[in-house]
């Protein structure tokens, strides 16, 4: 019986033993993914929004964009995520689909997208800001992250949208592409589209960040100013572009 004590003593020590040694393990791998995850994040400077204004051809609109993100970030906003996309026909000239391209962005995004991932469902919160030609402020009524891994959190934490009041069990899921998307706790996204054309858009530009930030007018108006900006410069860009294929095709014709 005494060797039988000593032996359950043994025993429970070893397993004592390897549960602490199986909880450090996942416990530093947990702190390693983190760590990864922390560092991927972007904190953007001023020269991290090349790609973004590499697209502006006027220098006055170009300063006045840099600017304008200057003011964003000074006003608590930091900007980890920017995306803009513009509606274009797809690659293969078959889908039918609406299309949207990837014209610029910080992060790793795909080429292009769909609208729906299927008939009504639409492929992420983006698409559906596009096809309603809403301008969104989008957080959690808690103030969590807007990527949602469990399906009791949609109704546990709701959407809010601050810009446009789109009811949240209208908001679709935000479609996350890596580990800082589902960091991501604000997303501000605008239609691209003329001051003198409210009714249509051609693509949108969207602001993330991780911080948890509420709308406010002046960074709204901030926001606003460059969706604008952007906007009549692709669209004067695109035109010239158009007039120059035109004479270049009318030049081979004689």
């Amino acid at each position: 019986m005494k060797d039988l004590g000593i032996f359950y003593t043994i025993t429970g020590t070893l397993v004592t033993i390897a549960g602490t040694l199986v909880s450090v393990y996942f416990a530093n791998k947990a702190n390693r993914k983190q760590q990864q995850e922390d560092g991927a994040i972007v904190n953007l400077e001023k020269d991290d929004f090349d790609k973004l204004l590499s697209k502006i051809r006027d220098k006055q609109r170009k300063t006045k964009i840099r600017y304008n993100l200057q003011k964003i970030k000074d006003n608590g906003f930091n900007i980890n995520v920017y995306e803009v996309q513009t509606e274009t026909e797809p690659d293969n000239g078959q889908q039918q689909q609406r299309h949207l391209s990837t014209l610029c962005s910080n992060y790793k995004s795909p080429k292009g997208t769909t609208i729906w991932t299927k008939p009504g469902k639409y492929k992420g919160q983006t698409p559906y800001a596009f096809i309603k030609n809403r301008h969104m402020w989008i957080t959690t009524k808690k103030g969590n992250c807007l990527y949602r891994k469990w399906k009791i959190s949609r109704y546990t934490d709701k959407y809010i949208d601050e810009w446009s009041d789109t009811p949240s069990n209208e908001i679709p899921e935000f479609w996350a592409l890596g580990s800082v998307s589902r960091q991501i706790r604000t997303s501000v996204i605008l239609p691209l589209r003329l001051p003198t054309q409210t009714i249509a858009n051609f693509g949108f530009i969207d602001f993330e960040s991780v911080q948890y930030i509420t709308m406010n007018r002046d960074l709204s108006e901030l926001f606003e100013e460059i969706a604008i900006i952007f906007a009549l410069d692709y669209v004067e860009n695109t035109v010239e572009q158009a007039k120059q294929q035109e004479s270049n095709a009318n030049k081979g014709e004689t």
